[in-house]
């Protein structure tokens, strides 16, 4: 199955997650999982929030900005990978001048 995100209407948030500016995705969203390509617009982040149920993984496409994680910040930058398992929280922050886009998807776990 392909996932168009081309085809898939953009939705745009502000303070997306409790973070600054806004925020714009594509998901395609089946129960089990959440799959978005997200833009987080200049001087803008996606708040502090905490994965219960389900984790995320976070590819940059373009871009660059960080990840706050419990105990410090890790770098965005195209072809970097951010993983936060459930049950840590992280926040994604642009503050640079151009959008920084990712690819995420973020699965249920639940018991099998």
């Amino acid at each position: 199955m392909q996932v168009d995100f081309d085809s898939i209407q953009p939705e745009t948030f502000e303070h997306f997650k409790g973070g600054e500016g806004s925020v714009t995705t594509q998901a395609y969203v089946d129960g089990n999982n959440r799959i978005m390509k997200a833009t987080v617009h200049p001087h803008s982040s996606i708040g502090w929030h905490q994965h219960s149920g389900n984790s995320e993984i976070v590819y940059v496409l373009s871009g660059v900005g960080k990840v706050v994680v419990e105990g410090g910040e890790e770098p965005l930058v195209p072809g970097m990978c951010h993983y936060c398992a459930e049950g840590q929280f992280h926040s994604v922050v642009n503050p640079n001048e151009e959008d920084l886009v990712v690819f995420a998807v973020v699965p249920q776990h639940g018991s099998l």
